[in-house]
């Protein structure tokens, strides 16, 4: 970055990259105006934060889930919480699935994602690898 000037976009806790996921929501809801509920993986929250805020200024009735697996759950701590929890470690094959909330998407996460679902995978990341 001090080479060349260029400056680092957070891959998830960035106002530029969760408005970018939001056109999601715009583009699905626009095929289907019906739709009453959006179920999203949620790792660090920038894709459900813009789905959520997107989807919810639309229509603010549309229920917004998180789904997450049990092995890398802390959005699901988190929320029941009310804070947001780090785990120490994670064990799932999702490796996509493994980044922590951040400061920006926690309020989100928080006020605009109705419930996290979290789902049984078929193992951690070793075991996915030993497969591949």
């Amino acid at each position: 970055m001090q080479e060349t000037g260029a400056f680092l976009i957070h891959p998830y806790n960035d106002v530029r990259i969760i408005s970018g996921q939001g056109t999601i929501a715009l583009e699905l809801l626009e095929q289907v105006q019906e739709i009453d509920t959006i179920i999203v993986p949620i790792s660090g929250g920038g894709l459900i934060s813009g789905v959520a805020l997107a989807a919810k200024s639309i229509n603010p009735s549309i229920r917004i889930l998180a789904a997450e697996p049990c092995g890398a759950n802390d959005a699901a701590l988190s929320k029941a919480a009310g804070e947001i929890v780090k785990l120490p470690e994670t064990n799932t094959i999702a490796d996509g699935l493994r980044a922590s909330l951040g400061s920006l998407t926690w309020p989100v996460v928080r006020d605009l994602v109705d419930a996290v679902i979290t789902v049984e995978d078929q193992g951690d990341s070793r075991s996915h690898e030993t497969l591949l």
